[in-house]
């Protein structure tokens, strides 16, 4: 009874296991389908990147967005201080930003702008006021990861600071006179020259959060689906033992039966015995 416990918990441990993988592939699968469509990309991004998946744009690397990584706790500030730059297209020359934008032009697909590998150089900023005030985490393009090749990112983020909260970047921004543009780890931002750009962050909704969370499914699909193979293994494995122990308590059963018949018989034959003994003592 353990045995076959042990067999029954694994196996339904092991069906759940599969339960959660499935569920999970479904919903990496929805991601993917979000990242290969552009979803949440504009009508030029999408133009611009299907041709050039076509093979009718050279030259074209794809959207900032798709080629940098942060950190979680990261993302609302990363996402909040590109803004429309997550958009902004890198391309290997001018040349190949001039066809795209010839191709948009033609076919009426609005309008993107484009970062030529060839011409952008990156700038971060010198200043170190900010450094030294209280709630300074880092320049934001030191918080993202990219190819080398990719720097050119650090246009868009190498002149901007990221803080921990609003109440530091209030005084970080005056102490710097309101030359820097800051934003905070929950996306409210001091703009250079002093204007506050605030509010709510929309959860999990930016283009970048969702190639993180790709990621992040992904290493968690790897080991879901270690621990279920573990389980089916371990499944397998107490299901044989169980049948192992059942086919032993058959065998035991047909000797036990066995031995209750000889038993029987005995019994039988001690009574005889008893009887002849009887019979002798009588005639003694």
């Amino acid at each position: 009874r353990t045995r076959q416990d042990k067999r029954d918990a694994l196996q339904k441990q092991a069906s759940a296991a599969g339960v959660q993988l499935d569920t999970l592939d479904s919903k990496i699968r929805m991601l993917q389908e979000l990242e290969r469509d552009y979803e949440g990309f504009s009508k030029a991004v999408r133009l611009v990147m299907q041709d050039a998946g076509a093979g009718r744009l050279r030259g074209v690397h794809g959207p900032v967005s798709k080629l940098i990584r942060d950190e979680d706790r990261y993302t609302t500030a990363i996402e909040t201080a590109l803004g429309a730059a997550m958009q902004n297209i890198v391309v290997s020359s001018e040349e190949d930003g001039k066809a795209a934008i010839q191709m948009l032009k033609r076919r009426d697909g609005g309008r993107a702008t484009f970062l030529p590998l060839t011409t952008i150089r990156p700038q971060t900023l010198q200043d170190t006021v900010c450094q030294r005030q209280p709630g300074f985490i880092a320049i934001a393009s030191s918080l993202v990861s990219c190819d080398a090749q990719y720097r050119v990112v650090e246009n868009a983020l190498g002149r901007t600071v990221i803080c921990d909260t609003l109440d530091h970047a209030v005084p970080m921004a005056r102490a710097s006179g309101s030359r820097v543009r800051i934003v905070t780890l929950d996306g409210q931002v001091m703009n250079a020259g002093g204007s506050m750009t605030g509010g709510s962050a929309a959860k999990s909704a930016g283009v970048l959060t969702r190639a993180n969370t790709l990621s992040r499914l992904a290493e968690e699909r790897k080991a879901l689906a270690a621990s279920a193979e573990t389980l089916r293994q371990q499944a397998a494995e107490a299901a044989s033992l169980a049948a192992k122990t059942e086919f032993e308590i058959t065998a035991v059963q047909g000797r036990l039966r066995e031995a209750e018949d000889e038993v029987l018989r005995r019994t039988e034959e001690a009574k005889q015995v008893q009887l002849l003994a009887a019979t002798v003592e009588e005639n003694l």
